[in-house]
């Protein structure tokens, strides 16, 4: 079975928006910038709150905690929207081939990706830890989560033979 795709700035963002809510990254630098940025909305909604409190129990308008809840919001979003952006675009200028057209070749017990530079990589199937799906791609992933494909749902005719190739994949 032949599949041609070509994958997308949203996919590799909807593969790492997967990972890290199925905690599949083990990356212990990713997970500090996520919990810093979980800490620093907390931050901004206890200061968010605290002026509600203020202004129910003295009827007074504390504008300045009301104010710096919402500056330490659109701070950290910005900041961690900003960065993710950045660290993409560096992935793909390193490796452009991720948003190239790819090939990928399943046969008897491998499963051989290739693109329009002529790069291959081959998978036993015994390689594969994990097959996903969701309603826009299907995720392989590879060697402790490490190494990892996105195959967009519109590279298969219909559902059937998307059907067909999941079956493949898992004998």
């Amino acid at each position: 079975m032949i599949i041609t795709y070509k994958n997308t700035k949203e996919d590799i963002i909807e593969i790492n928006k997967f990972t890290l809510k199925n905690r599949l990254i083990k990356d212990i630098n990713f997970y500090v910038i996520y919990y810093a940025y979980i800490c620093g909305t907390l931050i901004s909604l206890y200061y968010l709150f605290n002026s509600i409190y203020i202004y129910i129990t003295t009827n007074n308008i504390f504008y300045e905690s009301l104010f710096f809840s919402l500056l330490i919001y659109l701070f950290i979003n910005c900041s961690f929207g900003i960065s993710l952006n950045i660290s993409l675009d560096k992935l793909i200028k390193q490796k452009p081939q991720v948003l190239q057209n790819k090939t990928m070749l399943l046969n008897n017990n491998h499963l051989i990706i290739s693109n329009k530079l002529n790069e291959k990589i081959e998978f036993s199937l015994n390689d594969i830890l994990k097959i996903y799906t969701n309603e826009y791609n299907i995720y392989i992933f590879f060697k402790n989560y490490k190494t990892f494909e996105i195959i967009p749902n519109s590279a298969f005719k219909n559902e059937d033979e998307k059907s067909k190739f999941i079956e493949k994949l898992k004998q």
